[in-house]
Order: C-alpha cells, then sequence, then structure tokens
C-alpha cells in the first residue's frame, strides 16, 4: 500500500507543472493592455465617465417639449319594464324600453417651456463634468517630510 501511495504522489509532482504551470509570454505592448483591462481604477473611472454622460443627456432632456394623450371610453345602458301611467284619470300602457348611451373621450397636449429663469441651463451647466487638470507625478526631489510640524516648545 505505501508503494502505491509513493507512485501517486511521484506521478502528481511530476505532472503537476505540466497541468499547471504553464506560462504565456507576452509582449510588453500585451501585458500593458491586460493591466489597463483588469485595472478597478479604470473600470470605475470609465462608468463614472458614462454616468456624467447619461446626466448631461438627461439635463438637455429639459429643453424637449412635452406630449401627452388620454383616452377614454364609457357605455350606459338601461332597461325599462312595460308599465302603466295615469294620466287625466286614463291609464296609458307604455312599452318596455331599453336606451344605450356610448360616450369616447380623447385628448393630446403638448408643452415646451419657453423660458424659466435659467434654470434649464443651469441643470446642463451641473451635468457638464468640468475638465480637470492633468495630473502631474510630484517632482523627484520633493519629499513628504517637507509638512512636518515644529515641536511646541
Amino acid at each position: 500500500m505505501r508503494g502505491v501511495k509513493a507512485a501517486v504522489l511521484t506521478a502528481a509532482l511530476c505532472c503537476a507543472p505540466f497541468l499547471y504551470g504553464q506560462t504565456t509570454n507576452l509582449t510588453l505592448e500585451q501585458a500593458t493592455q491586460v493591466a489597463l483591462d483588469h485595472n478597478q481604477t479604470i473600470i470605475q473611472a470609465d462608468a463614472n465617465v458614462g454616468a456624467a454622460q447619461a446626466g448631461v443627456t438627461a439635463a438637455y432632456g429639459g429643453y424637449l417639449p412635452t406630449l401627452s394623450a388620454s383616452g377614454s371610453w364609457g357605455r350606459d345602458q338601461v332597461d325599462q319594464g312595460a308599465r302603466n301611467v295615469v294620466f287625466g284619470g286614463l291609464s296609458l300602457p307604455i312599452a318596455a324600453s331599453r336606451s344605450t348611451t356610448t360616450n369616447i373621450s380623447t385628448s393630446l397636449s403638448a408643452s415646451m417651456t419657453l423660458f424659466d429663469g435659467f434654470n434649464r441651463q443651469g441643470q446642463v451647466g451641473q451635468a457638464t463634468p468640468a475638465p480637470s487638470p492633468p495630473s502631474r507625478p510630484p517632482p523627484a526631489h520633493a519629499s513628504r517630510s517637507s509638512t512636518r510640524r515644529r515641536p511646541r516648545t
């Protein structure tokens, strides 16, 4: 039994580099692209840009007209049975009757804001991201120790 275990362990150790140790040679451009594709900061920044663009599109929607439409339909039916009406001492028979009324109503309206005190322009301005200055790395000679506080005396 011990010999079988040793043989299985030896086979596993010999085959492991072939199964799991596969390497891929990448060029510098390929490695850079893989790093950029999987960088969470860049992925989040792309999502923020998409959200900002959607906000700008929504803000420009304030310049569009508003359209609305509605409709309704109704039907009433009244059935009256046969009856007698007394008129001047005379009994007059009235036959059964049915009356039906159908109502259809539709409406369409459009509106557009001509001036709202520059509110729409303000919304577009708030939604449009301000261009940020390009980030520069700190100079090589700058150090963090330059903001050190003096001890109190």
